[in-house]
């Protein structure tokens, strides 16, 4: 579970307030799918989320028990409809929700730097717009380095030859990623963010400019992740993804 508390986000002073005052709460085992029209802050909202953009204001909240498991572990390695809320985030979002969740919770904004990096590496997977890779580096090394201790390259190699295979681009892992397509990146890309078998991953307009066949692979991985527990968060305008989400939220643009 991860928990948005009061956000707020202005880009410049006189700027146009992008959030305000949202609550949010996102469970273990959900499909978030968060919509709406270019400007709204759906790629803010899910910045902020995974801890890469501050807010103005506001907390981003999970569980103290979640995060000492992950520093104890550093190191290591069929749809329904779903509901459609319309969310307004330029004005303050109430949420019942928010007072089932008084537990005992860490804002990651107020973790360390040196914290906040094990967070990302260890509990939060983030799949940005564009597909960012080590240069000149191989599939296969792009997925692995970034985790590389001294003594779990074996067991790293297996994980990603496994996530490339269910994702059915396990046979470039030993080109590099500059010769693939589009659509073989993203899911390169998505492979990555599971490599520490994160518990929340965060992707941003993943199936944008693919063929349908490129998208439901991504968005049925997804969703299986999401069925073994996984917080899984998409913004995104491909009205497809609704038939995988179990939530939607639109945003509005004001």
């Amino acid at each position: 579970m991860i928990r948005a508390e009061n956000i707020s986000k202005r880009y410049s002073e006189k700027g146009r307030q992008v959030l305000s005052g949202v609550n949010l709460v996102f469970e273990s085992g959900e499909f978030c799918a968060v919509m709406g029209e270019s400007g709204s802050g759906k790629s803010t909202l899910l910045a902020i989320i995974a801890g890469i953009l501050k807010p103005d204001s506001g907390r981003i909240l999970v569980s103290k028990e979640a995060y000492n498991r992950i520093r104890s572990n550093a190191g290591g390695i069929g749809s329904e409809e779903a509901d459609n809320n319309v969310v307004n985030l330029t004005e303050s979002v109430k949420s019942d929700e928010n007072q089932n969740h008084k537990r005992d919770e860490i804002d990651i904004y107020s973790l360390s730097d040196e914290e906040l990096s094990e967070f990302h590496r260890e509990k939060l997977g983030y799949v940005p717009q564009g597909n960012v890779f080590l240069k000149n580096y191989t599939v296969l090394e792009n997925l692995v380095t970034p985790f590389l201790t001294k003594d779990n390259l074996g067991t790293l190699n297996d994980r990603a030859y496994a996530l490339l295979e269910s994702l059915g681009v396990k046979e470039p892992a030993d080109r590099h990623t500059f010769e693939l397509s589009g659509g073989e990146q993203k899911r390169v890309a998505l492979a990555r963010a599971f490599m520490t078998d994160p518990e929340i991953v965060i992707a941003d307009e993943p199936t944008t400019g693919l063929d349908a066949s490129t998208g439901d692979i991504i968005l049925g991985f997804l969703k299986s992740k999401a069925e073994e527990g996984k917080t899984v968060i998409v913004a995104t305008h491909d009205e497809h993804v609704k038939a995988y989400a179990t939530r939607t939220i639109t945003t509005a643009y004001h």
